[in-house]
């Protein structure tokens, strides 16, 4: 069964990558209709949530 969802993006990681964001722990990134965003890791800035566009960048 294939089941097509247009809000959701899934992104596959190489297996041949060293190192990776994830390594730490999930990531979520919510995107907004209004542009904006909001998103944290398990590793990343505590595991608070951040809408600082240049934390966004770097999850």
């Amino acid at each position: 069964m294939t089941v097509l969802l247009h809000n959701v993006v899934l992104q596959v990681m190489p297996l041949n990558c060293e190192t990776h964001s994830g390594m730490d722990g999930k990531i979520e990134l919510l995107k907004f209709a209004d542009g904006s965003a909001v998103g944290r890791s398990d590793g990343a800035f505590n595991g608070r949530p951040t809408s600082d566009p240049k934390h966004l960048r770097i999850l």
